[in-house]
């Protein structure tokens, strides 16, 4: 029987749908560290805090960030924390009071990280630079420095790249905060290698290779050092023991090489 092109488009649309629904409708995640965990003399962790959604949750960008730290045995150990719902704003994430009560309760981190909705740059910047303000403003009383996650555009709309990265780079130099390239790094990685996946099933979320890179940079960025040499094999330590990503050497390396090079020399 063959199908009609209406219904093989609606069934593109519904399968899509479902797909995108994977990720949306994972837990959210509200993940503080103990305090008591971070004093520890002069020797202690740097401790960041990760305000977004499921672009910050999804295959678990903070503790990736941790355990490229833990790979590395002169690199500083790191604990993160999450703040992140579902498609979620900074202005839904600030009237959620969960992400303000961890910056002003835990008051020990050394930087908070914030992410808008994927599209909030570009649909609404005003809004975007509003909230960030706002929550720049909590974030130094407590002593902490902001980070903005530069995401990117749909694997479909590349085009967008270019006017998330304005808006974010916009916003950081109003508040004198330190942009993390993240999206430009993914621009960077797909004009080397086009094969390159790191995007998921549904075009939107990273792969697991797309939160790798992410972490990379991240990594680079907190740490003030080249990610060169992070496996791209990265398991919690036990007692959880989570896999985290198994990439082949030969991918780390190149995405590992795209981070530092978007990141550029100090």
């Amino acid at each position: 029987m063959r199908i009609g092109p209406f219904i093989r488009r609606a069934l593109i649309v519904v399968l899509s749908v479902c797909v995108a629904a994977i990720y949306i409708m994972q837990p959210a995640s509200v993940r503080l560290p103990k305090a008591a965990a971070a004093n520890i003399a002069s020797n202690r962790p740097l401790r960041v805090l990760f305000v977004g959604n499921s672009l910050t949750y999804v295959n678990d960008l903070p503790r990736m960030v941790e355990a490229m730290a833990a790979a590395r045995p002169h690199s500083r150990p790191l604990i993160t924390g999450m703040v992140a719902f579902p498609a979620e704003t900074l202005k839904g994430n600030w009237r959620r009071g969960d992400a303000l009560r961890a910056i002003r309760d835990n008051g020990y981190w050394d930087y908070v990280v914030l992410q808008e909705q994927s599209h909030g740059p570009m649909d609404n910047p005003e809004l975007m630079s509003r909230y960030a303000k706002t929550f720049d403003a909590e974030i130094r009383k407590g002593g902490a420095k902001t980070m903005l996650y530069m995401t990117w555009g749909d694997e479909n709309a590349p085009e967008n790249m270019e006017r998330i990265a304005k808006s974010y780079s916009q916003v950081g130099e109003t508040l004198g905060a330190t942009v993390v390239p993240v999206g430009r790094a993914f621009g960077a990685a797909l004009a080397g290698r086009p094969g390159e996946r790191l995007y998921g099933a549904d075009g939107h979320h990273p792969s697991v290779a797309g939160t790798y890179l992410a972490a990379a940079v991240f990594y680079d960025l907190i740490e003030g050092e080249n990610p060169e040499g992070i496996p791209g094999s990265l398991r919690l330590p036990p007692p959880d023991g989570r896999m985290l990503a198994d990439l082949p050497a030969d991918e780390a390396a190149y995405l590992w090489g795209v981070a530092a090079k978007t990141v550029g020399p100090r």
